[in-house]
């Protein structure tokens, strides 16, 4: 009985000394990350937003998108039809900004939702060469730093576990979901709206491998 009571300190002293290793690792990195600039890593985003009709608004949510503080993405506007209401709205914004703004005209959905048909169509037109795909929604207004705070903490757990961050193809996008992560057998290992806090969690169930970290 005592042995096995040593041999349980034991367990939880090195259980112990692993997460205080693993927490300096990660304030390392994040000492790294402050103390440079915020565009030092920043991977080719494609951001996806179906539009549909002219809400209460949906030009500043939309001009919100297009403003964001992060540098290197470009915005996918898709709709069923080229008569919506909103192009009007997407046509004057484009001409206001030097942003790359993609107009998708997906047509009618054919044994899917329109929102699933928009963003499968936006996807299957995007040129290749985007590192991570981003989804939102038109009623929403994001602050400008959005983009950077969604991309560097998930961008930074994938480097320094050598995991390449590119994704290729979404064929039915989640509409219940902004955000899908999914490894290369195409397993869906998470959907959110959010980033957790913790992405080095969400990183080891990617990798399918077991982590002692809390979940984020």
């Amino acid at each position: 009985m005592l042995t096995l009571f040593y041999l349980l300190m034991v367990e939880q002293i090195l259980q112990g000394l692993y997460n205080l290793w693993d927490g300096i690792r990660w304030l390392r990195l994040a000492q790294r990350r402050a103390g440079s600039h915020s565009g030092f890593y920043t991977p080719r985003v494609a951001l996806f937003c179906p539009v549909k009709g002219v809400e209460p608004g949906l030009e500043l949510n939309l001009a919100a998108l297009i403003g964001l503080d992060y540098a290197n993405y470009e915005i996918f506007f898709t709709m069923a039809s080229a008569d919506d209401p909103a192009r009007k709205i997407l046509d004057r914004l484009a001409t206001s900004t030097k942003r790359k703004i993609h107009m998708v005209i997906a047509g009618r959905p054919d044994g899917c939702g329109e929102k699933v048909n928009n963003l499968r169509t936006a996807v299957q037109q995007a040129a290749e060469g985007f590192d991570v795909f981003v989804f939102a929604d038109s009623d929403g207004r994001p602050g400008r730093g959005w983009l950077t705070r969604l991309v560097a903490p998930l961008a930074d757990a994938m480097r320094v576990n050598g995991v390449p961050f590119t994704i290729v193809d979404v064929p039915a996008p989640d509409p219940d979901h902004k955000l899908i992560l999914a490894r290369t057998d195409q397993h869906v290992a998470w959907r959110g709206d959010t980033i957790p806090d913790n992405p080095a969690h969400l990183v080891d169930k990617l990798l399918g491998r077991s982590s002692n970290r809390s979940p984020g």
